[in-house]
């Protein structure tokens, strides 16, 4: 039995791969570390690497491409390296690589094909200088990626490339860029910032469909068309610079996009889908011209003209919400090209915001004509704390504010806010229901800052969010 058992373990290890496979050094297989090293274009083409177990690739030599399927539906693969000159992987190489977590790419790649690292778990991609070309679906379903770099090389990246990667943070995309896919971003659940470059001449359809979490957009004056559904779904988006040579906004563009406040359309633009903003509720749509101010009436849409403030940068966290106020008529400037966002809010202009958010009528008050001296009298019969203020706090106009709202309810409401405790019982509440309904969520995540001057920046953004929770009441 002993001498079957020996002869049995003698078969087996006679089996297995052992290092250095190949006379013609084409192949080296290290059993220990399930390391495969190959270095010839030869060894590619004719080997069945299926009879081995490899978790760790090295692909050395003088080879230039690795071929179609060579590599795909492989469970035991974990890491590749490449240090020969590839200048290109076929389609499907290493598609469905279940466990195939890094990839160094060498310094030679130029393209890669459909598919080729579809399914994998690779977490970040860095292309070298002189990569130009990402193939269809090359990184499609791979959950796991977070970054990915390209060199000032790349010119395009096709249809469906980053399809479903929902873990995706980090693109950077260089000058030179000209072509991105329909659906290359689609379903990034984690992508939160992309700017794309000047020289980019398309934006494919559904690009950026559902990217829930994708809060700015820098499109590039050279795109002549907001593609079908490209914005559709991206919920967390606040305002959208229409570039100035866009012709025509598609169908579904900026469909069920839940938080869009300013879209601002220059005066080329005359074709919109009649379903371009669908399911877009709150978003004013700013601009010039008979034709777009016509397409808001017809669809029921807001429209306002374009404000003319020059201290209102895109991408502050401020700005939308200041356009915003500014369309819906709550906030004006200081001055026909300033907003002043970090001017201290003063009493009077907190009594004239607060009646203009109650929707008060204050042609009813016979006054003097001053610009504050009807909402002074509302103020006085309403909100009299406000008056006689230098400035006013944040806490006092959210105190006010929670006083005069119809919808105080504050239930299953606990603040991460270290510098509240002492504040009363109302004011308690005050914060409690601004922080429930997103209204003021803090000048950071663990404090709310009660007592600090009320900048006109900070009113906006409570202003705005105040007038759409009025509207998700109704």
């Amino acid at each position: 039995m002993k001498r079957i058992f020996t002869a049995i373990i003698s078969i087996v290890l006679l089996l297995q791969p052992v290092l250095n496979v190949s006379a013609n050094d084409e192949l080296s297989y290290d059993n220990t570390t399930k390391t495969m090293t190959v270095s010839t274009q030869n060894a590619l083409e004719t080997t069945d690497f299926n009879a081995y177990e490899i978790e760790h690739l090295i692909i050395s030599g003088s080879i230039s491409y690795i071929p179609i399927n060579s590599f795909s539906h492989r469970e035991d693969l974990k890491t590749v390296k490449i240090t020969a000159p590839v200048e290109r992987i076929d389609s499907l190489a290493f598609y469905s690589d279940r466990n195939l977590c890094e990839i160094d790419l060498g310094k030679s790649l130029k393209s890669i094909g459909t598919s080729v690292f579809s399914g994998s778990r690779i977490t970040k991609i860095e292309f070298p200088e002189g990569f130009e070309t990402v193939g269809e679906s090359s990184f499609y379903k791979c959950f796991e990626l977070e970054t990915v770099v390209f060199p000032t090389t790349i010119r395009k990246i096709d249809k469906w490339s980053f399809y479903f990667c929902d873990s995706l943070k980090t693109v950077t995309l260089p000058e030179g860029l000209e072509y991105v896919g329909d659906c290359a971003f689609y379903k990034c659940h984690s992508l939160k910032h992309i700017e794309f470059p000047d020289s980019l001449k398309y934006l494919g359809g559904a690009v950026f469909y559902e990217d829930s979490e994708l809060g700015y957009v820098y499109i590039p004056d050279s795109i002549e068309a907001i593609e079908d559904s490209a914005f559709d779904g991206c919920s967390s988006i606040r305002e959208i610079y229409i570039p100035e040579k866009c012709k025509a906004i598609e169908y579904a563009a900026f469909s069920r996009c839940d938080t869009l406040l300013c879209v601002h359309i220059p005066e080329n633009v005359t074709e919109i889908d009649s379903d371009a903003f669908y399911l877009t509720y709150n978003a004013i749509l700013f601009g010039k011209g008979d034709y777009l101010e016509k397409f808001c009436k017809e669809n029921g849409l807001k429209f306002s003209s374009e404000p003319s403030f020059t201290d209102l940068p895109r991408n502050k966290w401020y700005t939308p919400y200041a356009n915003y106020c500014f369309g819906t008529d709550i906030m004006k400037g200081t001055s026909l090209s300033a907003f002043s966002p970090d001017l201290p809010l003063s009493s009077d202009m907190a009594c004239l915001i607060t009646a203009r958010l109650k929707n008060i009528d204050l042609s009813q008050y016979k006054t003097d004509g001053r610009w504050y001296s009807a909402s002074r009298m509302y103020a006085k019969e309403h909100c009299p704390e406000l008056l006689g203020k230098e400035t006013v706090s944040r806490l006092d106009l959210i105190t006010t504010l929670y006083a005069l709202s119809d919808n105080k309810d504050i239930s299953d409401t606990e603040l991460p806010f270290s510098d509240v405790a002492l504040l009363s019982p109302v004011e308690i509440n005050a914060v409690k229901w601004a922080y429930k309904n997103k209204i003021s969520v803090g000048t950071s995540d663990t404090e709310f800052s009660p007592y600090s001057p009320l900048t006109r920046g900070q009113c906006a953004v409570i202003a705005a969010n105040i007038t759409l929770t009025q509207q998700q009441h109704k």
